[in-house]
């Protein structure tokens, strides 16, 4: 994977627009995906059924400790 390519340096762009624009609000948490190329289709678009399923734990771990931060807080 090229990470100088346009695409991907317009992708960083739009990365870090969002990043900014979500510390505005403490509701919104930004997940990091970092999911190996082996989770995706062969034209490497589109994320497989493993994948779909890595993604899915991946985000419920996150929600999982949003919540249990939001319990430590409200007392």
């Amino acid at each position: 994977m090229n990470r100088n390519s346009v695409t991907n340096l317009e992708i960083q762009a739009a990365n870090r627009k969002l990043n900014k624009i979500a510390k505005a609000y403490n509701n919104v948490t930004i997940k990091e995906s970092n999911l190996h190329r082996k989770y995706f289709t062969r034209h490497g678009m589109h994320l497989h059924k493993h994948g779909k399923e890595g993604l899915s734990k991946q985000t419920a771990t996150q929600i999982h400790r949003i919540v249990e931060n939001n319990r430590k807080d409200t007392p």
